[in-house]
């Protein structure tokens, strides 16, 4: 029987299975401004006060944290597939970063849920069908990018 509660899942040896994300929420919540600054233009937000360099490495370090914990359960395919393939799928797509976050959590849903889905139904394995509909949803935003940007 798994202890559980917000943040984690503790299986009965007491090994930490998931984390949810509290460092993310955390870092984000106090940070946003800073990090959205430093992402529209490092010098602006240097100028503004914002520390860059240390919120640069502190989100690096977060993500580092993120993937690692995350990789052994979902694969290392599937994680630079979900990192990598929606961000860049909103990034052809959208006019602003509020757009391009919502946009990149939606692909990764909907490739991830579609894919589950799939796998499920044609008996293969899941984080190949997830891949193939990332990468299909950054097919077709290739395809657009010319059309909604332009």
């Amino acid at each position: 029987m798994a202890q559980s509660d917000r943040y984690m899942v503790i299986d009965s040896k007491g090994n930490i299975k998931y984390l949810m994300g509290a460092e993310e929420h955390a870092v984000n919540g106090a940070y946003h401004n800073g990090l959205l600054l430093t992402s529209i233009n490092d010098s602006l937000a240097h100028s503004r006060g914002v520390r860059t360099r240390v919120l640069e490495c502190a989100f690096a370090v977060l993500v580092a944290i993120i993937v690692m914990l995350s990789i052994r359960w979902v694969g290392m395919m599937l994680i630079n597939a979900l990192l990598i393939l929606p961000a860049a799928a909103a990034r052809n797509l959208a006019r602003s970063s509020r757009q391009h976050a919502c946009l990149s959590v939606l692909f990764a849903l909907v490739s991830g849920i579609t894919g589950l889905f799939s796998a499920y139904s044609w008996n293969t394995s899941a984080g190949a069908a997830i891949v193939i509909y990332a990468a299909a949803l950054y097919t077709i935003s290739l395809l657009l990018k010319g059309k909604i940007k332009g």
